[in-house]
């Protein structure tokens, strides 16, 4: 007598053999060696631990070689044992994939050659230092908008998902910047609005944080990390590392706060001392503290604002780590005019408050 199987049988096996596929395909997803190298970067600048971050480069397929000076600036970044055994391992399987077809950028998240103290590198840093002095109070009253996505990630492999889009107007006076919600999602709002959002808020864009990094009661020290040329001119990057005991940034988790020291990098004309680019690292927060990592990185270029041409923000990354995921913030600047006291703008209120159920009360990172 002969056997058979229902056809609802056949229907669960073909079921579990998709899903069967399914995870496999999530583990073992391809990457190439700039999206590794961006993957690696944060979640080493987040503080991510390092089982975790090993643990998720096992998931990940390598679609180019895995390079030797792509390990050793892991090391330089502060990677861990376990992240460095496992970046190894993507090397040997990558063995006999095809090179990347980009230079890896010379210039993201090293400590640097030495500590600057003299020579050349002391004078571009004086530059630079008298250019961040200068610039807060050297920029006018201006009007612009900034449009902010919201993300979200619990893989820490960049598979962000977009849940809010916010587009505010910002108004930058001597006595504060100011915020007004004008539309949410694509959808112009008019008054008070109340946003739900994840993620982490930050203030000091236009001057404060530059400005702070090199007063001295900061007591910031600068490394030098090397020069290249860009847009036809000479500029340098330098990291630098601040102590918790000289840090003015404060981070805010619902009733909770704490301050913690912080690194970064910079670009920067080698004549001028125009800064183009910074980034900022959370070092070191108290182990009970909700956000386990922060950091923020913001691009600076030429702008028209009537008769003035300003260096001014024209995108800033923003990106968390805490128990829930790994949240990101995209924001551009755009539409940049001046302010005067004629211009006929009103301010509605509104709140803004992360949904993230660990962190009800909202988080903010301030410089």
């Amino acid at each position: 007598m002969r056997s058979f199987v229902p056809m609802r049988d056949h229907y669960c096996m073909r079921l579990v053999l998709m899903l069967f596929v399914a995870v496999v395909f999530v583990q073992a997803q391809p990457m190439s060696l700039m999206e590794l190298r961006e993957t690696v970067g944060r979640m080493v600048r987040l503080n991510v631990p390092d089982a975790q971050v090993a643990a998720r480069l096992r998931r990940l397929q390598p679609a180019e070689q895995v390079t030797s000076n792509f390990i050793e600036e892991t090391t330089e970044w502060g990677a861990g044992p376990l992240t460095l055994r496992e970046l190894q391992t993507l090397a040997s399987k990558s063995s006999g994939k095809p090179p990347s077809p980009h230079v890896l950028p010379s210039v993201q998240g090293r400590k640097g050659q030495f500590v600057i103290q003299d020579g050349e590198p002391a004078v571009i840093l004086e530059a630079i230092r008298l250019y961040a002095e200068d610039y807060a109070r050297s920029i006018p009253n201006f009007l612009c908008y900034r449009n902010t996505s919201f993300l979200k990630d619990k893989t820490g492999l960049g598979r962000w998902s977009k849940h809010l889009m916010l587009k505010e107007r910002l108004v930058h006076l001597e006595d504060g910047d100011h915020h007004d919600i004008v539309a949410v999602d694509g959808e112009e709002v008019d008054g008070q609005v109340m946003i739900f959002h994840g993620g982490i808020t930050v203030s000091g864009e236009f001057g404060n944080i530059i400005k702070r990094i090199f007063e001295e009661k900061t007591q910031a020290t600068f490394f030098w990390i090397g020069d290249f040329q860009e847009d036809g001119e000479r500029r340098v990057g330098i990291s630098f590392e601040v102590e918790q005991a000289n840090s003015s940034m404060e981070m805010s988790s619902g009733r909770k706060k704490v301050k913690t020291g912080y690194r970064g990098e910079l670009i920067a004309s080698a004549d001028s001392g125009q800064i183009y680019r910074i980034r900022l690292a959370q070092k070191d927060p108290p182990k009970d503290f909700p956000i386990r990592g922060a950091s923020w990185d913001i691009h600076y270029a030429p702008i028209q604002v009537e008769e003035l041409e300003l260096l001014l923000p024209v995108r800033a990354i923003t990106e968390a780590y805490q128990s829930a995921g790994f949240m990101r913030n995209e924001a551009t600047y755009t539409d940049y005019q001046k302010y005067s006291a004629e211009s006929n703008i009103q301010f509605g209120d509104f709140l803004t408050e992360s949904e993230d159920l660990s962190n009800p009360d909202g988080d903010t990172l301030q410089d």
